[in-house]
């Protein structure tokens, strides 16, 4: 639901995704249906391009693999051979899917079907 209300907070909040990139604000209102009214009227805001909001170039799975690999293999505290076994193991993924292939594209179904 894109208007909620967590506990410790008196107003509504708006959360809703557009092309993939969340946004998520406080309503500034207690009430509901105005903060859905603000809702609707924020996300067609976003759709008509009124907040000048840079879009972000969805991942290939291959840069991907390689960003996973920098930012939590390489760091880890692990032997090196490790380290190129899990890497193996991403390029058997990223080979199956072609390199590059979108991220977003890639669907439940293709993974099932790869598993």
């Amino acid at each position: 639901m894109p208007v909620y209300k967590q506990p410790n907070s008196k107003n509504w909040l708006i959360e809703f995704k557009v092309d993939g990139k969340r946004f998520r604000r406080s309503s500034g209102t207690n009430i509901k249906r105005k903060a859905i009214r603000l809702e609707a009227k924020w996300r067609q805001e976003i759709h008509d391009g009124k907040h000048q909001i840079a879009k972000i170039e969805p991942l290939t799975i291959e840069e991907a693999a390689d960003r996973y690999f920098q930012t939590v293999i390489q760091l880890k505290n692990s032997r090196e051979n490790s380290k190129k076994s899990e890497r193996c193991c991403l390029n058997v993924i990223v080979d199956h899917f072609s390199p590059k292939t979108r991220l977003d594209a890639i669907q439940a179904t293709d993974i099932a079907r790869w598993r």
